[in-house]
């Protein structure tokens, strides 16, 4: 080899790696320069810049490489992992995996709300799961349920044993529900779905605020606050996020009902302007 051409790139015939191949001509320089790096063939003690480049490459793939492998190693693939390591870091902690019988078939982990905060932290600052983002998290209205339930009861009738059939209805209290949506960014796995949920649906609907831990939270929980009814104790400044200070209800839940006092409607009309009338009389004055 000549010294004008010492710098030179070595001759390669093989198809889409050549300067002058169809694939090759066009083509962004990184995928060139990766192409060329992996069918070339090495040349004792050169020394070029092409070399180099390789050399870099070389470097950044392995160092890409680790980084997945290492993504791979800490990467916990399901919920009952998560829930052993919870039982095992959080002492005392109680949960639950709730199963989700729609299309998406995405369950859900119930959590104790005496624990929450402290499950919460470890979900952040556990080196294998590290959900350091929560990217949403909504309320959930669940009404008292009615079950109704046949059972044959032997009874006796004029002297006579008799099995009959009666239903028998059991009600299971209501409840509010805090459901969060969390992943991994330096990890990149998720979505682990983490519910909390009150007592009941009246005097007892406190939970445990995890704006803490998840700063994201704040917003999100002053509207479950707001919507909901669910008071979040610790939240920095809870308070009314979309309806006025001044609002009495929680129009999220299920069984809210629309005011029929419109003051504040500029423009009634049809059944809204019914209702109105109800309230604000038409002046004879206005009708003639």
């Amino acid at each position: 080899m000549s010294s004008g051409s010492r710098n030179a790139r070595p001759a390669i015939n093989k198809p889409g790696v050549g300067r002058r191949s169809r694939n090759h001509i066009g083509a962004p320089v990184g995928n060139r320069l990766l192409n060329y790096c992996a069918e070339a063939k090495p040349v004792a003690n050169r020394r070029s810049v092409t070399g180099k480049l390789c050399k870099n490459v070389s470097l950044r793939q392995s160092a890409d490489a680790n980084s997945q492998l290492n993504r791979r190693k800490f990467f916990v693939q399901s919920l009952e992992e998560i829930k052993t390591r919870i039982d095992a870091a959080v002492s005392g902690a109680r949960s639950e995996i709730i199963s989700n019988g729609s299309a998406a078939n995405q369950p859900s982990l119930l959590v104790d709300n005496e624990h929450a905060f402290a499950v919460a932290k470890f979900l952040r600052e556990d080196s294998h799961l590290q959900f350091d983002y929560a990217s949403n998290v909504t309320g959930i209205d669940w009404l008292d349920k009615v079950v109704q339930e046949k059972v044959k009861v032997k009874k006796i009738v004029d002297g006579v044993e008799q099995e009959n059939e009666e239903t028998i209805e059991t009600k299971t209290p209501g409840y509010l529900e805090a459901v969060y949506h969390l992943y991994s960014m330096a990890l990149k796995h998720g979505p682990l779905i983490l519910r909390l949920r009150t007592e009941n649906r009246s005097d007892k609907n406190h939970l445990p605020s995890l704006t803490p831990i998840w700063r994201g939270c704040e917003f999100q929980e002053r509207e479950i606050f707001d919507l909901y009814g669910i008071i979040f104790d610790g939240h920095p400044d809870l308070r009314r996020i979309l309806m006025w200070d001044e609002f009495q209800d929680h129009p999220m839940r299920k069984d809210y009902v629309d005011p029929d006092d419109y003051e504040y409607e500029p423009t009634p009309h049809a059944e809204v302007l019914e209702k109105a009338k109800q309230h604000y009389p038409i002046p004879e004055e206005v009708k003639l």
